[in-house]
């Protein structure tokens, strides 16, 4: 369910956009562990690449606390801007929209939706960024929480 959601959310976040660009490596902004890349059966499993914040994620939303960063996509062409960010953590879905629902404050177009699958939040910034937060709870007893973050800007 929550690759459907993320795939869905990542093709309307970034509909109308150029070709993707790769997260950008040199961001000043604290990298988080990635999760692919260890070796299932390893003695002492190499650490897995740290997946770089973008720059390009709108500095009035931050990653949520401790979580792992799973993907990191940004997309640009002469018209819009956007990304996506897939984190991951143990923390309880409650706990995790609590962090985030305050960073919604302020923005106009605000909407705050809660199914048993996700709870959705969305807004515009005054800047023209949309963002939408949406996370779901895990697939079975003892899985991560899914936390997935869209941005995308006209730039006209």
């Amino acid at each position: 369910m929550r690759v459907w959601l993320s795939g869905t959310m990542l093709a309307l976040a970034l509909a109308a956009c150029g070709p993707a660009q790769a997260p950008d490596a040199g961001d000043p902004q604290t990298a988080v562990q990635g999760t692919q890349g260890a070796p299932a059966a390893a003695a002492s499993p190499p650490a897995a690449p740290a997946v770089a914040l973008p720059s390009s994620l709108p500095a009035f939303v931050k990653p949520y606390p401790g979580a792992t960063v799973s993907s990191a996509m940004t997309s640009a062409s002469d018209y819009r801007s956007g990304g996506m960010l897939l984190m991951e953590t143990p923390d309880p879905v409650d706990r995790v929209v609590a962090f985030y629902r305050p960073q919604f404050e302020g923005l106009a177009d605000r909407s705050d939706q809660t199914t048993p699958e996700l709870v959705q939040l969305a807004g515009r910034h005054s800047d023209g960024t949309t963002l939408m937060v949406i996370v779901s709870p895990p697939d079975t007893p003892g899985d991560a929480t899914g936390i997935t973050i869209n941005w995308a800007r006209d730039l006209r």
